[in-house]
């Protein structure tokens, strides 16, 4: 009886185990909800692929959701997407788009833990640790929102030569943007949150007074938040300025810098071609 009694709990016992070692394995497997691996190399052209390329060589690129330009829901990822996969495409290099929160985006670049992160614009102080690729992306015209109810904005009749101008109003914006120096250095009343949605959202309740952001991207938001009432936004009629977006890389990455340098000449040599023509058309990009 003794026996069959050990033979039992040695049974039960190896159950147990087999059980806990498949959870453990399955729970290993399992990646964050608010992050998402897209593979995306295309080996059909390999003219121009880098030399020395081991099997370890893969591009990560760490993106957010910046509609119309990235996006996970967007076709081809965007239009910055778009024309980043066909520039590493005809490098022939493996590479990844991985969409993440902006501000992890920065932030893993900056160590090295991916190749770069796109599009951004040019802001001095962080060429400590970042390369800027000399061939932009995209031409952006940074607006200046706001909400018609807001009792500040007072029928938007206001005219700045420069920021400061403006100095007596609060600004709303996403955190890791490029203002985000600029307000912090100029003393401005401001308040960021984690996304440009949630930025609107405070413009639309008038917790702010404008919302710094992409002409294209914040229409672009401001129709899918508030269909209904798009006519209630507008946009001061100077531009902020016009902007370049760039692709950054990290300076801690491997071989990063030489990639770049493939990566901008593929650039150059795609805005070419009759297919750059073609996205630029289509998307209204300014040239």
């Amino acid at each position: 009886m003794r026996i069959k009694s050990f033979i039992k709990t040695e049974k039960l016992f190896l159950s147990v185990l087999f059980l806990i070692t498949v959870f453990f394995i399955t729970s290993c497997g399992s990646k964050t909800t608010d992050e998402t691996i897209i593979n995306g190399s295309d080996q059909n052209n390999k003219e121009d692929s880098v030399e020395s390329k081991t099997k370890n060589d893969k591009l990560i690129i760490a993106i957010g959701e910046w509609a119309p330009y990235t996006g996970e829901d967007l076709p081809n990822y965007g239009i910055c997407s778009e024309i980043a996969a066909e520039v590493l495409n005809s490098m022939g290099v493996d590479y990844e788009f991985k969409f993440c929160p902006w501000e992890r985006a920065l932030k893993e670049t900056e160590e090295g833990m991916v190749w770069g992160t796109f599009p951004w614009f040019y802001v001095e102080e962080r060429l400590s640790s970042y390369y800027y690729s000399s061939e932009e992306l995209w031409n952006s015209r940074v607006m200046l929102f706001y909400h018609k109810s807001n009792p500040n904005i007072k029928g938007a009749n206001i005219v700045f030569d420069e920021l400061e101008d403006l100095k007596p109003y609060k600004f709303g914006g996403a955190r890791g943007y490029f203002y985000e120096e600029i307000f912090k250095k100029g003393n401005y009343r401001y308040e960021l949150t984690v996304s440009i949605d949630n930025a609107l959202q405070m413009l639309a309740s008038d917790r702010v007074d404008f919302v710094m952001e992409d002409e294209g991207a914040g229409f672009d938001s401001i129709k899918r938040l508030f269909p209904n009432d798009v006519d209630d936004f507008g946009t001061l009629e100077k531009p902020y300025r016009e902007e370049k977006m760039y692709l950054m890389v990290s300076k801690k990455y491997p071989n990063g810098e030489e990639y770049l340098k493939k990566f901008d000449e593929a650039l150059k040599r795609f805005k070419e071609s009759s297919k750059y023509k073609k996205i630029m058309e289509q998307h209204g990009g300014i040239q």
